[in-house]
């Protein structure tokens, strides 16, 4: 959360690498990371890791989703996604499957993606 706020505050931001993973985030920092991509504070991000941050409900992840398909990250490169949620059922699996999908929209693939929904 204290990211987020900052990088709200800052004028510009140049962020292109973003490595989050194994920090205990759960759906504040989420929603504060969707927010950020909303308002199009992310547009230079070329690589982020949100792994191993198995506090994000469905809900959330879902959230994400929409807020990429909504602004985008149009020089996104790599995304991690390991055990971002541990459950691994339907509805899981289509929150982050619209992820990617959002992410990819209009633009070519990744390069790099990993994704699993357990540790």
């Amino acid at each position: 959360m204290a990211l987020a706020e900052a990088l709200l505050k800052a004028p510009q931001i140049l962020l292109t690498h973003l490595s989050l993973s194994d920090v205990g985030m759960g759906d504040e920092g989420i929603a504060a990371l969707a927010s950020l991509v909303v308002q199009g504070r992310l547009q230079q991000l070329e690589e982020s890791s949100l792994s191993r941050n198995d506090g994000v409900t469905k809900p959330c992840s879902i959230a994400l989703a929409e807020a990429i398909g909504t602004r985008g990250l149009p020089v996104l490169r790599a995304l991690h996604l390991a055990a971002l949620v541990r459950e691994t059922d339907k509805e899981t699996v289509r929150g982050i499957t619209t992820l990617v999908h959002a992410i990819t929209k209009g633009r070519p693939p990744l390069e790099q993606f990993t994704r699993s929904c357990s540790p």
